[in-house]
């Protein structure tokens, strides 16, 4: 009887165990959204911005993440997100990640790290309406919602089923190729070379006419 029991039991832990560890899997980061977010959003930086507008904060964010040389941390926003709102951001050496959830919540404003392997916004941080997200996807419990998809999601739909062109040098490319290159970059710091070879390709090849692709080229040279 006891043999029996002990046989269920293994069986029950197993099965557990098991689903865990799916689940797990299924909740891990891409590259870029773990760079994002073990990285960038854990870097401490100091602001001193008093009833600023929300875009000019961000950008603040962005320069003072560059000059410690943790590269650049890209943004989009949801439809409905007002970027020109009012925020103040006065902190000492806090981290990103600390720093955007105060500010945001003053607004009442969230965000999440983009996690969307193939997609030119992973590992961008994706400002919401909602507050209660810090970092990752919250769902709404409105029924309405779940029968009818966003705006925002039909666009995300439609770019995953088309390739995404390669850039020309606009201002956009040259922000989207310099975070693929920054991403690259921190893949070759670590020994990881074959991981950051893939990335520098990626950026030579969607990006040619852009200052990353430039300096991707020099990359694979060496």
């Amino acid at each position: 009887m006891n043999k029996i029991w002990l046989a269920f039991a293994s069986g029950l832990f197993l099965s557990f165990f098991g689903l865990s560890l799916l689940a797990e899997d299924n909740s891990k980061d891409t590259a870029a959204a773990e760079h994002t977010r073990n990285i960038k959003l854990k870097t401490k930086i100091s602001l001193d911005m008093n009833n600023e507008m929300l875009r000019d904060i961000l950008k603040e964010i962005t320069s003072a993440l560059q000059d410690k040389k943790k590269g650049t941390l890209l943004f989009r926003f949801e439809l409905g997100v007002n970027m020109n709102s009012r925020c103040t951001a006065k902190v000492k050496d806090q981290s990103v990640e600390e720093i955007l959830t105060n500010t945001l919540k003053q607004i009442g404003y969230g965000y999440i790290v983009i996690s969307d392997k193939g997609s030119r916004e992973d590992g961008y941080i994706r400002i919401t309406k909602n507050p209660e997200e810090k970092g990752s996807r919250v769902e709404e419990k409105s029924t309405d919602e779940k029968k009818t998809p966003s705006k925002e999601k039909k666009e995300l739909v439609k770019d995953k089923k088309s390739p995404p062109s390669k850039g020309t040098g606009t201002s956009s490319d040259e922000r989207t190729a310099q975070g693929r290159l920054d991403l690259a970059k921190y893949w070759l710091n670590r020994n990881k070379k074959d991981k950051g070879n893939e990335i520098l390709k990626e950026v030579i090849d969607k990006f040619p006419g852009t200052k990353a692709a430039a300096e991707a080229k020099k990359l694979l040279g060496k």
